[in-house]
């Protein structure tokens, strides 16, 4: 669950970077591997931030190791950061949007994903998308859900 406003008690036990992956406008997803939280489902590029990080650099950090892409190959927009409760677990999230300057051929980390595709941002809230994604895929792209 997403919330715009801070809930009573709310304690956030780690903050996450998450990103899209913009390109031509479609969108990278990346399927979540069977044993890991959200299984099956598809989700973005992202993860814990790690001690002395930015949120900007665990971004990075977490785009080149899930998907190769590399730093200089996108322009990154930060979204503004949301606060999250998944399964049970507070949470801050800070969302970016990466705009490729060209089209990548991701092939996904060992370990990370399962595989991975290009969809319209229009048509991809169809896709079966790991929990509060839907929600922040229109405030980061409300032209494409207006």
């Amino acid at each position: 669950m997403i919330y715009k406003e801070k809930p009573e008690n709310f304690k956030p036990a780690f903050e996450v970077s998450g990103c899209f992956c913009e390109h031509d406008g479609k969108l990278l997803f990346l399927k979540r591997r069977p044993g890991k939280t959200y299984a099956g489902k598809w989700g973005m590029p992202g993860g814990k931030i790690e001690q002395g990080e930015t949120p900007e650099e665990a971004m990075t950090r977490e785009l080149f190791e899930e998907t190769g892409i590399e730093p200089g190959r996108y322009d990154l927009g930060y979204v503004g950061c949301y606060l999250a409760n998944q399964n049970g677990k507070d949470m801050s999230y800070h969302l970016f949007v990466a705009r490729l300057h060209d089209f990548v051929d991701v092939s996904p980390a060992e370990g990370e994903s399962q595989e991975s595709c290009w969809v319209k941002i229009e048509e991809s809230t169809g896709l079966n998308l790991v929990e509060d994604i839907p929600e922040v895929l229109k405030e980061a792209f409300p032209k494409k859900f207006s």
